[in-house]
């Protein structure tokens, strides 16, 4: 399977790249009033991706190893998903909005039949979602001031994670005396969530050499006050000096990429423990999170091996005293579809840090594509513990998956 082709991607590709942009890891779908294409859209996409899959199982074949490490891990966690939301959908007919939580896994499913059939060119993805993440920061920071200098008037919007203060092209959270809170949120739900989709950019355009773009992403990171964030970028600074350096000499270079890791930390573990402290809660909660899904995972086996019928809201889902949470994104994979998810989704964790560290350290990567899509894969790991990562997302299989596909394509990987 080559990863870069003459071609252009295929119509069914850019739907996807667009619907995902527009209606799944953005907001605008609420903040435009467009929620009901956004369902529209969805579902096409879900009987689309599952007829496409189903059709070329039986009629394509694959390579071994994308069976075993990639194909079986993705249908375990789509297929429980499935079953756990088809069960509590007969129960409660209410949670059926939630087949749209098979959309990831599905397309993850496509992407070796793309591929295959030379129908996704990566290099124009990832081009493509740098111009227009940088288009909506540029509109986004804009508008910031515009609110905060009362030039631009907001209304309220109800979302699925709440209300929120909208203007245009972006949102703010909304405190209790009406006014907008001062992270930045652009158009993503948490200023988190949209820290985690500025890593990649910042990695691009430093190893792109976009300086200027640079400087909009890194004030952007700062805009959002993230912790998580702040933490990832620390983690892509040696990374990328590692790329940078004499490239003849493995030795030297990782003996670099260890005294660049050792004086961040020196630095500035004092701050980060600090901020960490100064989360409160908010902190807290992430570590009951992953506490509780270790101390409840024997009753869980036994009252719940093929996940925790789901609930409408977040109020009726805590309601559960083994449910413990969305942060931690395994046990959120286990309230979801069970052990099976839960195997699944941990396996393409492993997977995607294993082809990340082993790229890394044999330093074969010519591509500054790929070594893009590398960096990204081990910063973004820390997010597993605050938040549904890329790797719930489409952005992971459009512009991460291929590589790995290719990777365990390879001779190099063997069972």
């Amino acid at each position: 399977m080559k990863i870069y082709n003459p071609q252009q991607n295929s119509y069914f590709v850019l739907i996807i790249f667009i619907s995902t942009l527009l209606f799944q890891i953005t907001a605008y779908k609420f903040i435009w009033g467009i929620e009901s294409a956004s369902r529209f859209v969805n579902i096409a996409l879900l009987i689309s991706c599952g007829y496409y899959i189903f059709h070329h199982l039986i009629n394509s074949k694959i390579n071994s190893n994308v069976f075993y490490y990639y194909i079986t891990p993705g249908a375990l966690v789509t297929f429980s998903y499935f079953y756990n939301i088809t069960t509590s959908s007969i129960s409660n007919f209410n949670v059926v909005n939630q087949y749209g939580l098979l959309l990831p896994w599905l397309i993850y499913l496509t992407i070796p039949f793309l591929m295959k059939s030379n129908k996704i060119n990566i290099e124009i993805l990832w081009e493509y979602f740098y111009k227009i993440i940088l288009l909506i920061m540029i509109a986004s920071i804009i508008e910031y001031f515009l609110i905060l200098n009362g030039f631009v008037s907001l209304r309220t919007i109800n979302t699925s994670g709440g209300y929120f203060l909208s203007g245009i092209f972006s949102m703010m959270h909304g405190l209790e005396n009406g006014d907008p809170h001062y992270r930045f949120y652009a158009s993503f739900m948490e200023p988190g969530t949209l820290a985690m989709y500025l890593i990649p950019m910042i990695i691009y355009t430093f190893l792109k050499k976009r300086y200027y773009s640079l400087v909009i992403f890194a004030f952007a990171m700062y805009l959002t006050d993230s912790l998580g964030g702040f933490i990832s970028v620390a983690l892509a600074i040696p990374l990328l000096i590692y790329y940078r350096s004499n490239k003849k000499n493995a030795f030297i270079s990782l003996i670099l990429l260890l005294l660049t890791t050792a004086l961040l930390i020196f630095s500035f573990k004092n701050e980060f423990l600090e901020r960490y402290e100064q989360k409160g809660n908010s902190a807290s909660i992430r570590e009951e999170n992953f506490t509780q899904m270790i101390n409840n995972l024997p009753e869980l086996l036994s009252n719940y091996p093929f996940g925790i019928p789901l609930s409408e809201n977040t109020e009726q889902a805590m309601a559960n005293s083994l449910r413990f949470g969305f942060n931690f994104t395994p046990g959120n994979a286990y309230n979801l579809g069970g052990i099976f998810a839960f195997i699944g989704y941990i396996t393409v964790l492993l997977l995607s840090l294993w082809y990340a560290t082993t790229s890394l350290l044999k330093r074969t990567v010519s591509s500054n594509i790929e070594q893009i899509a590398i960096i990204s894969t081990i910063c973004l790991i820390p997010f597993i513990f605050q938040r549904a990562t890329v790797w719930d997302s489409n952005i992971f299989s459009l512009l991460i998956a291929p590589f790995i596909i290719s990777f365990l394509s390879s001779k190099k990987v063997r069972r």
